[in-house]
């Protein structure tokens, strides 16, 4: 009980400071000088504020239980030294950022190669849904569509959804998991129903 509360109060910290540090760029060059070395660049389009939420989620968690078990546990904290539990906990911090920032990146790599054209399975889609001789119009119509859409997270989720992939279909193919999947489509969901509202 004591571990849970102490616990939720390293994550509110880490987070806190991992959005930071994301948002000013600094987490590049603190990963670089105190854990695995320099980190790939961002991908175009940069990272959004969800996924910077993503990204420090992910890495606290990690974060949190190699704390736990390498340094609480194996007494490797001394507060003699100086440094309080909460600078030792980003330390974790940095130390697991590499692995979430990575997979997002390698997702987001991905995506933005599946949007730079619609992709041969996409244009099959548009001509059996909407006939051969159309297609280059309507191929024309979904990239607007797509267009307006906030990141290339949602447009990659809103193209196959449309489709008809399955949630765990699209996880796989765009390296994400399905929650993450699920949770697009419902905000993609409230954020055009909104629209609708307001244009009614």
């Amino acid at each position: 009980m004591e571990w849970d509360r102490f616990a939720e109060e390293l994550a509110r910290y880490g987070l806190a400071v991992l959005n930071a540090w994301m948002y000013n760029g600094l987490i590049f060059e603190r990963v670089k000088t105190r854990a695995h070395g320099a980190l790939p660049p961002l991908p175009d389009g940069g990272w959004s504020a969800e996924d910077r939420v993503d990204i420090a989620h992910d890495t606290v968690i990690a974060a949190l239980g190699n704390f736990r078990d390498n340094v609480l546990v194996r007494g490797r904290w001394d507060p003699t030294r100086g440094a309080s539990l909460k600078t030792f906990f980003i330390g974790q911090c940095l130390w697991c950022f590499s692995n979430p920032y990575r997979i997002w990146r390698k997702g987001v790599v991905s995506r933005l190669a599946h949007l730079r054209d619609l992709p041969d399975d996409a244009d099959q889609w548009i001509a059996r849904t909407r006939g051969p001789e159309g297609t280059s119009l309507v191929r024309d119509d979904v990239r607007q569509a797509l267009a307006g859409l906030p990141d290339d997270r949602t447009r990659s989720v809103v193209l196959l959804t449309a489709m008809d992939f399955t949630q765990a279909e699209i996880a796989r193919k765009l390296s994400m998991t399905p929650k993450a999947v699920e949770m697009v489509v419902r905000r993609h969901r409230l954020r055009t129903e909104g629209n609708r509202d307001e244009a009614s």
